[in-house]
């Protein structure tokens, strides 16, 4: 955010784009010319699961993304979210007959697990929705620059 809002108030918005991108560029010649090291046990990746449940997080973005301009009841939209939750049940299914999953879903039965994973859900989604709402409050509302946010300074 400091990073983002430092940007923000000496260019415009773009920047963050041609930033993330030189960054990108980065890591990725990082990865190119950094040695890695391999796990003699490792397992293979399992494909299937992850078209699939890449498929369902797809299908059930583009619902949200086009319900501002659709609105929430349009069928395109409705479609797309009920279509995103339809491929994450197959997932389910697809992953439980897996020899190595993607993301073994038998782990859900057990309770502490379960509850561990909904706690960190719920929490991840309250702090991203306070940050995306605040960062709105104070320019929007407050008048503060982009960069003025992030930092922390009394008034």
């Amino acid at each position: 955010m400091l990073g983002s809002g430092t940007l923000l108030h000496f260019r415009s918005w773009q920047s963050t784009f041609w930033a993330f991108s030189g960054f990108a560029g980065l890591i990725f010649v990082l990865a190119c010319t950094v040695s890695s090291s391999r796990d003699e046990e490792a397992t293979p990746l399992d494909w299937v699961g992850a078209a699939v449940i890449g498929a369902a997080v797809a299908v059930f973005v583009l619902g949200v993304v086009q319900a501002p301009a659709h609105g929430w009841g349009d069928p395109l939209v409705c479609g797309c979210r009920a279509g995103g939750v339809v491929l994450a049940v197959i997932f389910g299914f697809v992953e439980v007959r897996r020899r190595h999953p993607l993301l073994d879903v038998r782990l859900f039965s057990r309770p502490d697990f379960a509850t561990g994973a909904a706690t960190i859900t719920t929490f991840f989604m309250a702090m991203f929705g306070f940050f995306f709402v605040m960062m709105q409050f104070v320019q929007l509302v407050m008048g503060y620059s982009p960069i003025r946010p992030p930092w922390p300074s009394p008034r």
